[in-house]
């Protein structure tokens, strides 16, 4: 299957809509827990997540596309590893544009799940160079560009993250100084 011009790993849909459950019971989980705009959030936190675990680990099609240099498997990276070669090439355009939206929902978290959930999104493109390293099965390829592109993706998330959230928590701050005058009055 293509879309796009890219081919589809045929597992796609089905993990897509498995993906689609899961976000649906954390958004139910989490709506007892917090506001709806917080669970809906974290619901596309954990979409956006499978999405990305999907497109980067559904098994491609048949062919060896492993690199090896004698014999040993390796993971390879580009020798010329610039920011500005992802804008020329479609492949590392995508592994950029696919993290920014986990590097922008980190901030929809309180302070300190914040923390864990961004050192879990950082480490998140080394888990699946791993994974597509050591399953052969895949039939994926590591690159250790692959690596760099998803933290820059996952960089610029985090500015746009951080320019929504400084706003939004301002807001909030003024708001409690409000409530507390009000309530001491």
């Amino acid at each position: 299957m293509h879309i796009l011009g890219y081919r589809v790993p045929a597992l796609l849909p089905p993990g897509m809509l498995v993906v689609l459950l899961l976000a649906g019971v954390v958004f139910l989980v989490v709506r007892h827990r917090a506001s709806p705009a917080r669970s809906l959030l974290s619901a596309v936190l954990t979409l956006w997540t499978g999405m990305v675990l999907l497109a980067t680990l559904a098994p491609q099609r048949l062919g060896a596309i492993q690199i090896e240099r004698h014999g040993q498997r390796v993971c390879a990276v580009l020798p010329h590893l610039s920011p500005w070669g992802a804008l020329h090439d479609d492949q590392r355009l995508l592994n950029v544009l696919l993290f920014i939206p986990l590097g922008a929902l980190v901030f929809v978290f309180h302070r300190r799940a914040a923390a864990r959930v961004a050192v879990m999104v950082a480490l998140l493109p080394i888990f699946i160079e791993v994974v597509q390293y050591t399953f052969r099965s895949l039939n994926r390829a590591c690159d250790g560009t692959d690596v760099v592109d998803n933290w820059m993706g996952l960089a610029i998330g985090l500015v746009i993250g951080l320019a929504v959230a400084v706003p939004v928590w301002a807001v909030r701050k003024v708001r409690r100084q409000l409530r507390a005058r009000v309530n001491a009055a």
